[in-house]
């Protein structure tokens, strides 16, 4: 681990070195497992090791780090538990937010978001393509106008960032052009014909289908 790999500087605020963490989290530049130490980081940084102290806090209310006993905070490694919690969370949150959300609201919101994830898609970048998925079910939670649930969904962001990355990177989930955007657009369409039921449907059937390749591919790895 080095300053530069980070790529932030000795100005950096708990919040940039939390970002830096993750993207290295999310690259698997940091495995799992792996601790990540106070002392050694805030000293490569040139920040007080209280700094590096509320970076790590972040990571551990998005879920991607864990203390353990005589270890201190390590990276968490997915399990498939982990993954069903998170993914009814996200589920709860999403249909909930799908039959609240006022309908133009919604459908102008999924719209437009599903513009970008056609455009990510259509290049190739499944970086891009994941910020992008999340940003559609984001902008869906956000159409309810309630800050308090936006809130409650946004530390789940990263977990899903992580386990997206996992099947882009084990599965080629991306390369699939025409069923992801297809997911997508059925959401899109329901909002528009103001089909909240229909809606919810969609992004339910997309939400398990994610999980259950999930659930295969993790316990393909434990055998």
């Amino acid at each position: 681990m080095s300053e530069q790999r980070i790529s932030i500087d000795r100005q950096s605020t708990p919040a940039q070195i939390a970002r830096g963490l993750t993207e290295l989290i999310l690259r698997h530049e940091l495995p799992t497992g792996r601790p990540i130490r106070e002392s050694v980081l805030a000293a490569e940084l040139g920040v007080s090791r209280n700094t590096v102290r509320e970076a790590i806090r972040i990571l551990e209310r998005s879920g991607l780090v864990r203390h353990e006993m005589n270890r201190g905070a390590v990276v968490r490694e997915p399990s498939v538990d982990d993954l069903r919690d998170l993914f009814e969370a996200r589920l709860a949150i999403e249909v909930g937010a799908a039959m609240a959300a006022p309908l133009p609201a919604a459908a102008l919101a999924a719209r437009g978001a599903f513009t970008q994830l056609s455009a990510a898609l259509a290049a190739s970048d499944a970086e891009a393509a994941i910020a992008s998925d999340l940003a559609f079910h984001t902008a869906i939670v956000g159409a309810v106008g309630s800050s308090r649930l936006t809130a409650a969904f946004t530390p789940l962001i990263n977990e899903l960032r992580l386990y997206l990355s996992i099947l882009a990177v084990a599965e080629n989930e991306y390369d699939d052009v025409g069923r992801i955007a297809a997911e997508h657009e059925v959401i899109v369409v329901a909002f528009e014909a103001h089909d909240r039921h229909r809606a919810a449907q969609e992004i339910t059937a997309h939400i398990r289908g994610n999980a259950a390749r999930l659930v295969a591919l993790m316990g393909s790895r434990r055998e």
